[in-house]
């Protein structure tokens, strides 16, 4: 596999787990009192696909090592390496996930301990996304050194983790149970659209700010990037479209509609395409100063 889109896969699908298991999270607790019998036991799908993204992500990083058999050795450097950092956190996510997967599964231990492990998965989720982002804020690679590259990662987490969790929701249900309530998907449906909004405009400001830094540099790129970004913001926007529409409607009233079922579907499938174009140019057109 070219080493750029193992980059691209790895953290893609790395951001996809932890994006899935934060949406997880945060409907899990609005509805773990209160709820009925059925929405207890649909909460718990997606953690199944939690573990394999994750899963993947780790088998795929190995392709962009020059010595995969010695990554065991970056650990060792976590007081002042991102890299060391962002492996540890790794680490500690699928540890804690294993856990905390293990747990509901079984149904062991006491409701406070399964939860206590519930923040310790989202926690060191959140360690591990940020710490990916800042191992490429460096100094001789401007066009990553800002705070774009941090928003992004985690709007691409938190985009792409809401349209999972809906579409599984929608999709993993037996006949005849009870759904998943509507508002869940109203607010991915908000969430996506407010997400790539932010994206967007980051990938402009961003932009800009490199442009008026270094001039000519960014010109250079100017063809191929403009057709690239042409694909990234026409797919952004209609994977908008897809998520604005789950904002109304009966179908949203009543969301086990295959109607809504499809959208969720094909606003998954667009976003997705968005994000690997927006981390593919992420990767490509990288601007460096000095050696």
């Amino acid at each position: 596999m070219d080493k750029t889109w193992a980059l691209v896969a790895y953290t893609l699908l790395t951001q996809m787990s932890v994006g899935t298991f934060l949406v997880y999270w945060i409907y899990f607790l609005s509805v773990r009192r209160g709820s009925g019998a059925e929405i207890q036991g649909q909460v718990h799908r997606p953690l199944l696909t939690v573990a394999v993204l994750l899963l993947l992500g780790m088998i795929v990083s190995l392709f962009h090592l020059e010595r995969p058999l010695m990554a065991y050795r970056s650990v060792v450097n976590v007081g002042s390496s991102w890299l060391s950092r962002e492996i540890l956190f790794t680490v500690l996510y699928g540890l804690f996930g294993l856990l905390y997967i293990g747990a509901v599964r079984a149904r062991a231990g006491l409701p406070g301990w399964r939860s206590a492990l519930g923040w310790l998965v989202a926690l060191s989720g959140i360690g591990l996304v940020y710490s990916m982002a800042r191992i490429y804020m460096i100094q001789a690679v401007p066009s990553w050194n800002t705070v774009a590259t941090p928003l992004t990662f985690f709007t691409a987490a938190l985009l792409l983790g809401g349209l999972i969790t809906g579409t599984l929701y929608q999709t993993g249900g037996r006949s005849g149970s009870q759904p998943v309530e509507s508002t869940l998907f109203r607010w991915i449906g908000l969430g996506s659209i407010v997400l790539l909004g932010i994206q967007v405009v980051a990938l402009v400001l961003g932009a800009a700010d490199i442009q008026a830094q270094l001039g000519m540099a960014t010109v250079a790129l100017g063809g191929g990037l403009k057709t690239w970004l042409v694909v990234y913001l026409a797919l952004a926007f209609v994977g908008a479209g897809c998520c604005g529409a789950l904002l109304y409607g009966e179908a949203v009233r009543s969301p086990r509609n295959l109607n809504v079922t499809s959208l969720a579907s094909v606003a998954l499938a667009l976003v997705l395409a968005s994000q690997l174009v927006h981390r593919y140019l992420f990767y490509t057109h990288q601007i460096r100063i000095g050696l």
